[in-house]
Order: C-alpha cells, then sequence, then structure tokens
C-alpha cells in the first residue's frame, strides 16, 4: 500500500470510532453539580464519577478534585464538605435565588398577554437556572382569574416594553446582590 493509501485507511479508522468525551469532562462536571446540587441538596464525589460515566468520560478523584478548584476560579461556586470518609460538593453561588426564581415564574404565569404554551416554555427556561430539585418546585399553577391570550402576536408587540420592565428589574437584583457582598 501506498503512504497516501495508508494516511486515507487510517483516517477512515479514525472517524468510525467512537469519539471520546475526555476533552469535554470538565463541561459535563459543571453540568452534573449545576443540575444536581443546590444550597439544600449536595452530591458524594462517587456519585460524580458515575454520572461522567454514563457521559462515556473517565475521571480520577484526584482530577476531579482539580476540576472542581478550576469550576471554582471561573465562576462556578461550590462547597466542599466532608462527613467521615465520604466527601460532598454542592454549587452554593447562582445567577438567581429560588424566591427570585419563584417571582418570575408567577409573573409569566400571571401576565394575560402571554399565550399558556409560550408561559410553559419560558418556566421550563426558568427552571434551567436551578437544581432539578428546586425546579420542580417552580412548576406551580397560580390561580388569579385570567384567562390567558390566545393570540401569539400580542406578546410580539408587548415584548419589547416587558423585557425593558423585566431588564430593569434584573438589574436592580443584581444591584442588591452587589450591595450584599
Amino acid at each position: 500500500m501506498s503512504e497516501t493509501e495508508n494516511n486515507e485507511l487510517a483516517a477512515g479508522k479514525q472517524s468510525k470510532e467512537p469519539r471520546s468525551n475526555q476533552k469535554l469532562k470538565l463541561l459535563y462536571l459543571a453540568k452534573i453539580l449545576l443540575n444536581n446540587t443546590d444550597a439544600n441538596h449536595d452530591i458524594t464525589l462517587d456519585e460524580i464519577l458515575n454520572r461522567l460515566h454514563a457521559y462515556d468520560v473517565t475521571a480520577a478523584r484526584k482530577s476531579l478534585y482539580d476540576d472542581i478548584a478550576q469550576l471554582n476560579d471561573f465562576g462556578i461556586k461550590t462547597q466542599k464538605m466532608q462527613y467521615g470518609r465520604t466527601v460532598h460538593y454542592k454549587v452554593i453561588g447562582r445567577a438567581f435565588e429560588l424566591a427570585e426564581l419563584k417571582l418570575l415564574v408567577d409573573s409569566v404565569a400571571a401576565a394575560k398577554f402571554i399565550t399558556e404554551e409560550k408561559s410553559n416554555e419560558l418556566i421550563k427556561k426558568l427552571e434551567s437556572l436551578t437544581s432539578r430539585q428546586e425546579a420542580a418546585t417552580l412548576q406551580r399553577r397560580i390561580c388569579c382569574g385570567r384567562v390567558k391570550t390566545m393570540n401569539s402576536d400580542i406578546m410580539k408587540m408587548s415584548m419589547p416594553y416587558t423585557m425593558q420592565i423585566i431588564q430593569a428589574f434584573l438589574f436592580n437584583i443584581a444591584g442588591g446582590i452587589r450591595k450584599r457582598a
């Protein structure tokens, strides 16, 4: 075989082999911590290793300590606790507190000009900003005696004004967070 044929054969073998997810280890680790932990729920190092394995990522315990430290440096603040010989981690800092997310969810659910379908879509997006356990508490139906619109075009016309209100709200919250810190 010529050198060109060997290179093509090697390239073909490489593309047919399953891709390694090792380069995605930090991203999967962040996803695991953000989706499964909060101020009231932690996760053990063994559980983290098992969940990484489900993503086809192998990791040593020692490397995870360094990876979690890198996530802390990046801005995903975690807390390490040790109960006996078992190490637990949890995310302690998020962009929104649970009470703030509940306020936003209730506002979206109560907004008369947002269709039921769009309300559910927005609430799902808000749920992604917290852990699975806290997201479950956001799925609540408030009853305010209002009929939701069926016209999705109304929301498009009202959206710029509504976005200004939401941005002002978020700006005020961020200012309050900075003052507390």
